[in-house]
């Protein structure tokens, strides 16, 4: 994995190839034999199932990875990290695995070596058959388990991960906004910018990756800000004061859009964004913030993101 980071330019992201190559040269040694394993650390009694899709020791290399191509540190948030990406746990390429090695199962010769141990571990319900069978139950396919078939092992792999990532979504979504109070405080800026499970534009700008990842840092709450090293120093939310005015709590929208102390940067940003969208000056600045760290037109994320990212230079230089 680290070798890989050798093989394509190191002054940009460049997102697409460097998980075409994760996913042509990692995840198949990641995952192998995945479909004999992976069940028993997936689907664990009493644990919610998307939980442990994040906790599968293979996604720890997998977000891993995706922090090293953004330059983000680690303690970046592993759900915002993928959704920010777009990418779907590796357990669901270990179910879809384990579903298809189960097909081949069922329509082996019944005097081969594999196919006496699945009927034995089938009778017995007992090992992958119990996982299996659970699984299965759950995302209400009991009429396949008791066929021991399937007309089409495509079209269900299909449908049940089309089923498991809907279900993954809507985790996500809630531990934006129903998580433990620590959580959502740390994410309470991403759930508000973040609307949907993609792949954002502004991750494909021709743009440095030093100054994307400064952008990425301010979005996710990964970034240097009082916001986030308050909560390292165990400092009180209210008491994060902005070290630049010394007025204000150093939120994100704080730094964009309130700090005077950046006010000729911001203006500078402003008016290039006032270029594109005439319309920018008569927002608020909430919804000012929101357009800056949203933006899906080409053209206006590349300003959005030097701009952001020349304040946040600005700002550490001067708390050195």
């Amino acid at each position: 994995m680290f070798s890989l980071r050798n093989i394509l330019p190191q002054n940009r992201i460049s997102l697409v190839p460097h998980l075409r190559l994760f996913d042509a040269c990692v995840q198949p040694i990641l995952l192998y034999g995945a479909e004999i394993w992976s069940f028993d650390y997936l689907f664990k009694n009493n644990t919610q199932q998307e939980k442990q899709y994040i906790n599968f020791l293979p996604e720890k290399v997998h977000t891993r990875y995706l922090k090293i191509i953004m330059g983000l540190n680690r303690s970046a948030v592993n759900i915002t990290v993928l959704s920010e990406t777009g990418r779907f746990p590796l357990a669901m390429c270990a179910i879809k695995s384990t579903l298809n090695f189960w097909h081949h199962l069922t329509n082996s010769k019944e005097n081969t070596v594999a196919k006496i141990a699945y009927n034995h571990s089938f009778r017995n319900n007992i090992g992958l058959c119990n996982k299996l069978q659970s699984f299965l139950n759950s995302l209400h396919f009991n009429h396949v388990w008791e066929n021991q078939n399937t007309p089409s092992i495509k079209g269900l792999t299909r449908a049940i991960t089309l089923q498991i990532k809907d279900r993954y979504i809507k985790f996500w979504r809630s531990c934006l906004t129903e998580g433990n109070s620590n959580f959502m405080s740390k994410l309470r800026c991403y759930n508000n910018i973040k609307q949907d499970y993609k792949l954002e534009s502004y991750l494909l700008t021709d743009v440095g990756k030093k100054v994307v990842s400064q952008y990425i840092k301010l979005r996710i709450s990964n970034s240097k800000l009082m916001i986030e090293e308050g909560r390292h120093k165990n400092i009180s939310s209210k008491d994060r004061i902005c070290p630049l005015c010394k007025s204000e709590v150093e939120s994100e929208i704080h730094f964009i859009t309130e700090c005077p102390s950046l006010a000729p940067l911001r203006h500078k940003l402003y008016t290039s964004i006032s270029d594109i969208v005439p319309d920018f000056n008569l927002m608020n600045n909430a919804n000012k913030f929101h357009f800056i760290m949203s933006s899906n037109d080409y053209d206006i994320s590349k300003t959005c993101i030097n701009g952001v990212a020349e304040m946040y230079e600005y700002r550490l230089e001067k708390n050195k």
